[in-house]
């Protein structure tokens, strides 16, 4: 609910109700500000998406610009990362090479453009849409995209080289046998709670709370079983007022395995 409420007067209170939208680019402290009828001249394509978590089971039908198409005179690195940031300053980060990957064979990402009609409400967000800018997938059967890299209602995008100053350090002196398993668990943290929670009073997030210390979800739930249940369905394992945590539902067993690996080597470690 908090978030929503800041996203109504964000939306409200920002030029962007009264005027044109535009969308802010940003790449190593250089701004650009590109408006609709710029965008639309890298190319529109039609897409059409039948379920997405910003309408679900809902076919819609969207124009759009190839991501890959946006930034490529940007020369983006595969290994960098790019913030898409909402009109609240809701962030979400995903790997680059996701984003600038135009292969039919992959998951392509998009940029929709709301129209003048508008979308429709979001059902829990009352009195907004997803625009004015909408990051979508087309998802070739096979491949999967976490519904986590879905970002609606955005303004700016910035691409890092990396994102160290803005969230916890990977972790260090991490057993060889445990390596794999933990970087990765990172990375989905990274993706998937970062948006929303700090680590140690370190990171962006602020709509859950800290997962430092006491915080740690193997804290919290230190059966396993338990804390996977909570994290790809919180409301089945208790009720919390107001809370905005939709689950992890597009994490396979491996990956929730890795990320309570790293949560568990957060545990140790802070001891």
């Amino acid at each position: 609910m908090k978030r929503i409420i800041t996203l109504l007067i964000a939306f409200i209170l920002s030029p962007l109700s009264f005027s044109q939208p535009t969308l802010e680019l940003v790449n190593q402290g250089k701004s650009v500000t590109l408006d609709e009828a710029q965008l639309r001249k890298i190319g529109i394509h039609e897409v059409e998406i039948v379920d997405s978590p910003a309408y679900p089971k809902r076919e819609m039908h969207y124009q759009a610009v190839k991501l890959c198409d946006l930034l490529r005179s940007y020369k983006v690195n595969p290994n960098y990362v790019i913030e898409f940031v909402a009109i609240d300053d809701f962030s979400v980060f995903i790997p680059a090479r996701l984003v600038t990957q135009c292969e039919a064979n992959n998951p392509v990402a998009y940029l929709a453009i709301e129209p003048d009609t508008r979308w429709p409400e979001l059902i829990k967000h009352p009195g907004t849409t997803a625009g004015p800018y909408f990051l979508i997938w087309s998802v070739p059967e096979g491949s999967h995209i976490s519904r986590e890299y879905w970002a609606w209602s955005l303004n700016k995008i910035v691409i890092r080289e990396s994102i160290g100053s803005l969230l916890i350090a990977p972790p260090e002196n991490v057993p060889d046998n445990q390596k794999k398993s933990i970087l990765n668990g990172y990375q989905l943290y990274i993706s998937h709670c970062a948006s929303c929670h700090k680590i140690n009073k370190i990171g962006q997030g602020k709509l859950g709370p800290d997962l430092g210390g006491n915080g740690n979800p193997l804290v919290i739930y230190p059966d396993i079983a338990t804390l996977k249940k909570f994290i790809r369905n919180p409301a089945s394992v208790r009720f919390v007022p107001k809370s905005q945590m939709s689950g992890a539902t597009g994490l396979n067993d491996s990956d929730l395995n890795d990320l309570i690996a790293y949560f568990a080597f957060l545990k140790e470690t802070q001891k």
